[in-house]
């Protein structure tokens, strides 16, 4: 079965990581002020991958497009998530949150500072 897909690229200004510490809080890890890719593929509205960096090593995510029907959240906000990653990935204007609940870290791509 062959698709096509949408290719996008960004370019963070810089990547800041998460751990899970004590009370399964985040606790700050580290920053990177350099630049490294991220490519999203989008294969519907209702289904992405994304390829990201973790250090120097690269992985790849599938999400699925999910939404809270609560007011409280900005309609600019998208919420997707991985099933087979246990992952949420936060999309706003300015940042690209990913969380991990299943390896307890967090990313966010700071797009504008």
């Amino acid at each position: 079965m062959a698709g096509i897909s949408q290719e996008t690229k960004i370019y963070p200004e810089k990547t800041v990581y998460y751990k899970t510490g004590t009370n399964n809080k985040l606790v700050y890890v580290n920053e990177e002020n350099y630049q490294k890719e991220l490519t999203f593929y989008i294969q519907s509205e209702t289904y992405m991958s994304l390829n990201f960096y973790i250090g120097e090593y690269r992985y790849t995510y599938f999400f699925d497009y999910s939404y809270t029907e609560d007011d409280e959240f900005d309609d600019e906000i998208q919420y997707w998530k991985s099933e087979a990653n246990e992952a949420l990935l936060i999309l706003d204007p300015n940042t690209i949150s990913l969380y991990s609940f299943k390896d307890n870290w967090a990313i966010v791509y700071h797009i504008k500072d």
